[in-house]
């Protein structure tokens, strides 16, 4: 994941949005150790298997830094082994690193067969002139159409893609709004958009919720709009 990563320490910004997650608890950094038959974003599984040698699951989320502009948290789980001692047996999402850096939740656990995806957290650090509340925008609708398939379902592109490509392109001004270099170049958005669209109008049924995160269905909401577009 580009320009994203472990905070090498607790600051007062991590302090600050671990407090806004769960006020009961602290984070605190823990080694990676990868067990075998694990897989990258699967570490309930990964965590669930490995108590068959004793410990139990721990929920709570880690804590990744975005090119000092932001804070995310995603929900997660580690093994608590049975002398208590915490370790992350899961391969990390960051390529290289060595510990994560984990808040433990109070109150929220996880059954990857039953429970809704739970959404990750933001926390601005860096000011700015609106860039991130606009990529926040997208991010939080783009997880929210992610957390309407759970279990890997396949997710229809009319539905996912322009919330996607619209969160790629609000990232990509705040980055250029601080001065962050980034491989990704900017995107011809309302080009790439437009084929999105029409197929949108002729597949996607009206009285399901619209993308845009209105909570109106298509059909009362930007299906008007689409419709519009040339024949």
């Amino acid at each position: 994941m580009e320009n994203i990563y472990t905070p090498k320490q607790i600051t007062s910004d991590v302090r600050q949005f671990c407090q806004s997650i769960d006020s009961t608890q602290l984070p605190v950094f823990v080694p990676i150790q990868i067990s075998s038959n694990t897989k990258k974003q699967f570490c309930f599984a990964n965590v669930k298997r490995k108590t068959r040698k004793g410990g139990k699951v721990l929920h709570g989320w880690a804590i990744f830094e975005r090119a000092k502009i932001s804070l995310e948290a995603q929900f997660h789980a580690v093994w608590q082994k049975p002398d208590e001692t915490l370790v992350d047996v899961s391969p990390p999402m960051i390529e290289g690193e060595t510990q994560t850096l984990f808040l433990p939740d109070s109150v929220l656990v996880f059954d990857i067969a039953s429970d809704p995806v739970v959404e990750n957290k933001l926390w601005q650090i860096a000011n700015d002139s609106g860039q991130f509340e606009e990529y926040s925008r997208w991010y939080r609708l783009y997880a929210s159409i992610l957390g309407r398939y759970p279990n890997g379902m396949d997710i229809p592109p009319v539905e996912i893609m322009e919330s996607l490509l619209r969160m790629k392109d609000a990232l990509w001004k705040l980055y250029t709004f601080h001065g962050v270099e980034t491989e990704s170049p900017g995107l011809d958005l309302e080009k790439r958009i437009l084929p999105i669209r029409y197929a949108r109008f002729r597949e996607y049924r009206s009285d399901r919720i619209c993308i845009c995160g209105s909570d109106k269905p298509y059909g009362q909401c930007c299906r008007i709009e689409d419709g519009k577009l040339p024949a």
